[in-house]
């Protein structure tokens, strides 16, 4: 008896939901004095306590029904109704379209912009079963023209328009994706999710370019709806995120810090470890990041979190736990979480074993750029530029200037490690592996005398310390330590030489006169070897006597010349005895003596001046009994080239035709070389 109610019962539920997922061709039968409102509503919010329960729904939409009967103007009694309908509709996974739009039609205007259309609905169902068969790819077209009819149903809600836009994003449309988003956001600018949509969908064209870092206005303007959004949501945590994640982009390092330690605190999420780890790493919170890798080593990604505690070693020059976990890489029997950076720090430590067994070979053998580049030597500068020059935006550039650094680091270049290291981080890429294993690497051992050597010259600099100001000049043009700079190099120099530093003077000169990467400007060149000269200086009052003699830009004046080569040597130089040897040897701003010609050749050449004893050596030649002289100086000149050097070959050829025995050469060059030492 039992069992056949139980059957009667379960029938008579089938036929009623079966009835009320459909419209009724005739009216319900309704009593006017029942307040049939009241008891859908009842009904309606029993079931939102009990999703499971349909026939508490199906009572309720056919209740509201009777409702409007009695009140067909009702407004809440239209809305419920409505409401009911799409979600028995929904519930039973049937597609009644045509049902709701004539339900959607009768309601009042005013409950649009509160209410689904039946399209909508309709895209629920589908969206639900493409996502269960894994075809949501597949089925975009057919959901966007579902989705595109619900907004021409009802154009004032804006939940149509923010699935628009997510629907742009899953195809990479990204502009058509913003500009459904900015269509959301105008209607609810105060609305959590049309502010998201247009968070996401700008955050996603930054994202789709080469490289994100160079797309700061997109960066900046997402993040003023990513925090709109987070004051709205009152600090909840997966805004909070956004949030830290931008402001990491765009260098707000302390910002990001907190946004994401809150997030973090209330409770961990894989995002909220690695935010809270890379901000606390790059603020030397070493404390806070390594308490960020807990969850993310138990919970969430050992291996990512493996390579992040190497990287947190590094920065702590904690070289025995660096170790740990190098040997920990090391002997893994799979290497499949490994990236480039902590493979080529593996076989840095590891250099002795062959070659095949190189954790970073699939890496760098996978790329014939950098295959290329790293048969090649750190010192090669063709090799490095060849490198930089394939980059095509900041980020492969930073990536680029890694990779010089790192060789060279682990070739014990330390100087040209630094400046490399040193790049990356100026190109301020702060979520890049390059920029946080060159921040990591910066903090070494072998890379601290760099970092105390520029240190100390800035804190000199503040002082307006002329030397200081004159080195890190130099630093800045010459591009050892440092990446090159040229207008912070002048300015530096510019300011050493405001105080008559004469390092500083002459090379302002030399650079306005000669340097081929500033405008010539010989006025401003003979300005500064005049303020250097006017101290003494032998190198100016030299260059003056050049100037004078050459008449470059002012009046060729020889016996000026004279005067100024007279000055250079009383104050120590050398440079100038050979040019004044010729002036009197030709007779040219001086009487003509060959006496004093020879007496300033002889000096040049015991002064070590490679023409000098050039010059002096052809003279001897010229007096046949003087050969052994000749091959002699010769002799002494060729020391001064790099052995095998073409000129070196040529002049050893050139002293076997004077033919002259050589251990005469020999005594006579050392009785000439107490003399060079003495001079």
């Amino acid at each position: 008896m039992y069992l056949i109610r139980l059957i009667c019962l379960t029938l008579s539920l089938l036929i009623m939901l079966a009835g009320c997922a459909t419209r009724s061709e005739h009216k319900w039968p309704i009593q006017p004095n029942v307040d049939y409102f009241s008891l859908a509503d009842h009904g309606y919010q029993q079931w939102l306590k009990q999703r499971s329960n349909l026939v508490l729904l199906a009572q309720a939409k056919r209740d509201f029904e009777s409702a409007l009967q009695l009140q067909p103007e009702q407004i809440n009694a239209q809305y419920y109704h409505y409401r009911a309908s799409a979600s028995l509709s929904m519930a039973l996974d049937k597609i009644n379209e045509d049902e709701l739009l004539s339900y959607f039609n009768e309601m009042n205007l005013s409950l649009y912009p509160e209410t689904v259309s039946p399209a909508y609905v309709t895209y629920a169902i589908k969206y639900n079963q493409a996502k269960q068969a894994n075809q949501l790819q597949q089925r975009f077209s057919e959901l966007k023209t579902i989705i595109q009819r619900a907004i021409k149903q009802n154009p004032y809600n804006t939940q149509n328009w923010i699935i628009l836009s997510e629907l742009y994003q899953q195809q990479d449309q990204v502009d058509l994706s913003i500009a459904a988003a900015t269509q959301a956001y105008k209607m609810q600018p105060d609305e959590i999710e049309s502010v998201k949509a247009m968070a996401l969908g700008i955050n996603i064209k930054a994202e789709s370019t080469s490289c994100v870092y160079e797309q700061t206005d997109l960066l900046q303007t997402s993040l003023v709806y990513f925090n709109k959004a987070l004051q709205l949501s009152q600090q909840a945590s997966d805004y909070l995120e956004y949030s830290a994640f931008q402001l990491l982009r765009l260098g707000d390092i302390k910002q990001a810090q907190l946004n994401a330690l809150k997030a973090f605190k209330r409770s961990a999420s894989y995002t909220n470890s690695l935010l809270t780890f890379e901000t606390s790493l790059l603020l030397g919170d070493y404390e806070t990041a390594a308490q960020a890798l807990i969850p993310m080593s138990k919970e969430f990604a050992p291996e990512q979190a493996r390579k992040y505690q190497l990287l947190l070693s590094i920065a702590q020059q904690d070289v025995e736990l660096t170790g740990h976990y190098l040997g920990q890489f090391l002997n893994q029997e799979s290497h499949e979480q490994l990236d480039i950076y902590t493979a080529l720090l593996v076989d840095h430590v590891q250099k002795q074993r062959p070659k095949n067994e190189f954790l970073s070979r699939p890496f760098i053998e996978s790329s014939n750029t950098l295959s290329e580049f790293y048969q090649a030597s750190s010192s090669d500068l063709q090799a490095n530029a060849k490198l930089l020059e394939s980059a095509s935006d900041t980020c492969s550039l930073a990536n680029a200037h890694y990779f010089i650094g790192f060789k060279a680091f682990s070739e014990s270049n330390y100087k040209q490690a630094y400046k490399h290291f040193n790049q990356v981080v100026g190109y301020k890429n702060y979520r890049q592996p390059s920029y946080l294993w060159a921040h990591a690497m910066l903090q070494t051992a072998e890379m601290g005398h760099y970092a105390n050597y520029l240190s100390t010259m800035q804190e000199q600099i503040k002082q307006a310390d002329a030397n200081a100001q004159f080195e890190l000049g130099v630093e800045y043009f010459l591009a050892k330590l440092v990446p090159y700079d040229l207008p912070k190099a002048l300015s530096l120099l510019e300011s050493s030489a405001a105080q008559k530093n004469e390092k500083a003077l002459n090379l302002l000169a030399y650079l306005y006169s000669d340097s081929e990467k500033i405008e010539r400007n010989i006025v401003k060149a003979i300005d500064y070897y005049q303020q250097s000269a006017e101290q003494g200086n032998a190198y100016a009052l030299y260059q003056l006597g050049l100037i004078y003699q050459d008449g470059i830009a002012v009046n060729k004046d020889e016996q000026l010349a004279v005067e100024y080569y007279l000055a250079s040597i009383k104050q120590g130089g050398t440079a100038a005895l050979l040019n004044l040897a010729n002036l009197y040897l030709q007779g040219q701003g001086v009487a003509q003596s060959n006496e004093k010609a020879w007496h300033y050749l002889k000096q040049s050449a015991l002064s070590g001046d490679y023409e000098g004893q050039i010059q002096l050596a052809l003279f001897y030649q010229k007096q046949n009994e003087e050969l052994v002289k000749s091959a002699a100086w010769f002799s002494i000149a060729k020391e001064q080239l790099e052995p095998g050097s073409k000129v070196a070959n040529k002049l050893a050829q050139f002293i076997q035709t004077l033919a002259v025995p050589d251990e005469l050469v020999q005594q006579e060059i050392e009785q000439i070389q107490p003399q060079i030492k003495h001079n």
